[in-house]
């Protein structure tokens, strides 16, 4: 689309044109006018002058303070930024991550109106006291304590009046302006700034959405349920909608706070075992886990048990991937840079113009001059972060999913090392997944491949019938016949061939690849089944060599 028909699009689908007005000139003033009269977007507002102080700032920190003049939605969407170390270079990263919400305490008067709006106009009937002090204030909503009438105490997250519809109206300049940026400056096409307003609008509207947290409190109780050790808050539902959430409250004190001088028998090293062990859980075993990880959403509670606030993030890793992790965990441990590659090689969809060898060469240049110190002082995620932002300059995708967990990873590190400073996440992790809780992985792992090679030879066995009554019939149709000569016919014969030889010897090697899972899941702690393996080993190499006998 034309810049004309982008003009057009714009003055038409915006309600609020002096918000626009008001956002070009920030970036305006920000030092962003070439940009702006590239767009064709002068028009919209009067001259304007860039701020002297701002000259000799360099780019990355002038549009860190035109995200944070601009408010809420603009600060969100620089911190959702500061998470792409796939996308953005580091200078970038390093100036997002300074976004705070800087969000003001409004009058709990202006929240009392949406709790009547939501829980209807008597309160009294169901609090019997709420403090009008928050707890907390962010740029979505504020954290209010409240008692019950039934005596509990709770805590009431309630939605500021009129973020929503601010909010959306952001959104919708922000997706306009992405897609003239997009359309019009050939050197920030590669950012896809489309795609990225689209993933945050994505984020946001479930951050908003404060069921969607309740539910995810709900599916972490139930994996949790019979844990010694994690507290999650309950919800109370009847007073749980879509801009008020209503939780219990945790009775302890934030990894933020100084531990109090009475109560809490506090030992840091039981808790940092016993909080990286869940987090292990969460990642490994349930492939489930808290993407908001940090000192400020957790909670140290009496008898060596802590709780987990803010569920408005989560992670989830699939079976593939979890592996994946575990691999690469290892390969970091041994500096196994060729093995680490391939794990990324691996996630990514195929592209024969990826080499491995020449990113694992990249790899040891950014990952080895960490190996010569203290790795105790070294955050894991940040490492994994730089090699998925050297994997996608090298042009392989890195699932978000894994992206994710990489952020995760740098939120319990400082959780951990809060607790203890000489903490080892690395050698602690792998602890673990050398442990008798980790089994549970591998075992998954052999039964998931087996399923997958069950379900793959069933669609094999009820479509081969199929399969053959369709080359049958294409056999016996006149008009195949014509197209066949004499050269076209040898062909065929030998096609037919190598088919067969495929199917038969893909046959006994399915079977084989049966046989070994079978071992290994139910009796590999039998010394025999060495003796097995070497003959399934001896067996595929037979096929692969008849096989390739016969092709040649």
């Amino acid at each position: 689309m034309s810049w004309v028909g982008q003009g057009i699009k714009l003055q038409t689908t915006l309600k609020n044109t002096a918000r626009l007005s008001e956002i070009i000139t920030v970036f305006g003033s920000c030092g962003f006018t070439p940009w702006i009269k590239k767009l064709h977007l002068s028009r919209w507002v009067s001259p304007i002058q860039q701020h002297p102080e701002l000259k000799n700032l360099p780019l990355p920190e002038r549009l860190r303070i035109a995200f944070e003049h601009l408010g809420p939605t603009f600060i969100k969407f620089g911190q959702i930024l500061a998470t792409r170390q796939d996308l953005l270079p580091q200078a970038y990263i390093a100036s997002f991550e300074k976004l705070q919400d800087q969000a003001q305490v409004i009058d709990f008067k202006e929240l009392e109106t949406v709790l009547i709006e939501e829980l209807g106009p008597d309160l009294q009937s169901k609090f019997k006291f709420i403090d009008p002090k928050p707890l907390g204030s962010a740029s979505i909503a504020q954290v209010h304590r409240a008692q019950l009438i039934s005596e509990e105490w709770i805590v009431l997250k309630i939605q500021k009046p009129q973020v929503i519809v601010s909010m959306k109206e952001d959104l919708r300049i922000l997706m306009l302006l992405s897609e003239l940026i997009h359309e019009s400056i050939a050197e920030l096409k590669a950012f896809s700034l489309p795609d990225l307003v689209a993933e945050f609008t994505e984020a946001l509207t479930k951050e908003t959405e404060f069921y969607l947290e309740a539910n995810n409190l709900r599916k972490f109780n139930e994996l949790f349920a019979n844990h010694p050790h994690l507290k999650i808050p309950k919800v109370y539902w009847e007073y749980t909608t879509d801009r008020v959430l209503a939780l219990e409250e945790l009775k302890g004190f934030l990894l933020t706070q100084p531990p109090p001088e009475t109560s809490i028998d506090f030992n840091p090293d039981t808790y940092c075992k016993i909080i990286l062990e869940n987090y292990l859980t969460q990642v490994f075993i349930n492939g489930y886990f808290h993407g908001d990880l940090h000192p400020g959403n957790v909670f140290i509670l009496p008898n060596n048990q802590f709780g987990l606030i803010d569920f408005g993030l989560m992670g989830r890793l699939s079976h593939k991937t979890k592996i994946a992790v575990i691999k690469m965990l290892q390969s970091l441990a041994h500096e196994d840079y060729e093995s680490l590659a391939l794990e990324y090689v691996h996630l990514s969809p195929f592209d024969d113009k990826i080499s491995p060898e020449k990113f694992a060469v990249q790899l040891r240049q950014i990952i080895s001059p960490y190996f010569g110190l203290n790795l105790k002082k070294i955050n894991m995620g940040e490492i994994l972060i730089k090699t998925a932002h050297l994997a996608s300059k090298e042009g392989i995708q890195v699932p978000r999913e894994l992206l994710l967990f990489f952020k995760s990873l740098v939120g319990i590190e400082s959780v951990l090392r809060k607790l203890n400073p000489e903490f080892d996440f690395l050698q602690s992790s792998l602890d673990f997944a050398e442990s008798q809780s980790s089994h549970e992985v591998h075992l998954n792992e052999w039964k998931k491949s087996l399923e997958l090679l069950i379900k793959d030879s069933e669609h094999l066995v009820k479509d081969l019938p199929k399969q053959i009554h369709f080359t049958l019939k294409k056999w016996n149709s006149p008009q195949f016949e014509l197209k066949l000569g004499g050269r076209g016919l040898e062909n065929l014969k030998h096609e037919i061939q190598i088919l067969s030889l495929s199917l038969f010897w893909g046959l006994i090697g399915s079977s084989l690849i049966l046989a070994i899972s079978l071992f290994m899941i139910f009796d590999k702690s039998q010394p025999h089944n060495l003796i097995f393996g070497l003959v399934i080993g001896l067996g595929f190499i037979l096929i692969f060599s008849h096989f390739r006998i016969k092709k040649d």
